[in-house]
């Protein structure tokens, strides 16, 4: 049955339903650097700079057929759910394919690592990007005050988050469900690493990139169309 996500106003005297999505994957992509920056160009040219990123990273995420979430200053989250425009009619049954949108998802990490490694501002202000990757059931809608927003909650946000913070710069971390769903191809990409988050150890897989040639980093073939 589906589950009406979206009222038009803003204050709201009953309460809007949720939608509970399975397999939906989560990005959450910091800019590691960001004081250093700052210092470097000044607050509206840093300001100038990091929407300039987070548009790029906008384009290659429609392109790869993800959906920019939420920013927060410096941290940039995007999942697998349809744009919020477009959800009116989301179910229980999520009909993007899993296996894809995880390839997809690596492959927009692997991307914004290049493009902020391309950045001369950010390059100058030894700036890098950290990533954290999870999937799992989340519950999506508007929150239920005059204030709130569409959201997205679940373990796996939470656990991509944390991820993100407990990962060093310039590195791509993900949690043990994600490797697994992942073709041997991709996975031979990632190591296995002790992380150490806000609530405990966990073991993880991580992506570095070697830097010896720009194609080993980025395999074109692993985006879905």
């Amino acid at each position: 049955m589906d589950i009406p996500l979206f009222s038009g106003a803003t204050t709201r005297k009953q309460p809007i339903l949720k939608s509970c999505v399975k397999d939906v994957v989560i990005v959450f992509t910091d800019l590691v650097g960001f004081s250093a920056l700052f210092k470097s160009l000044g607050r509206t040219k840093s300001v100038d700079t990091i929407e300039g990123l987070f548009q790029q990273f906008d384009s290659v995420a429609e392109s790869l057929g993800l959906s920019p979430f939420k920013t927060n200053g410096d941290e940039y989250i995007l999942t697998s759910l349809p744009p919020v425009g477009q959800q009116s009619s989301l179910t229980k049954k999520h009909d993007f394919c899993l296996s894809n949108a995880l390839r997809n998802a690596i492959s927009f990490a692997q991307l914004a690592q290049v493009i902020v490694e391309d950045s001369s501002a950010l390059a100058q202000a030894n700036c890098a990007v950290r990533i954290g990757i999870s999937f799992g059931d989340v519950t999506t809608g508007f929150q239920n005050r005059k204030y709130g927003g569409f959201d997205v909650w679940g373990e796996c946000v939470n656990r991509a988050a944390l991820l993100e913070q407990a990962t060093k710069a310039n590195s791509i971390a993900i949690c043990e469900s994600t490797f697994n769903a992942l073709s041997s191809i991709v996975r031979d990409q990632f190591s296995l690493t002790s992380l150490t988050t806000k609530a405990e150890k966990v073991n993880a897989y991580v992506y570095e990139p070697c830097y010896i040639d720009i194609s080993d980093e980025f395999d074109p073939d692993l985006i879905i169309d």
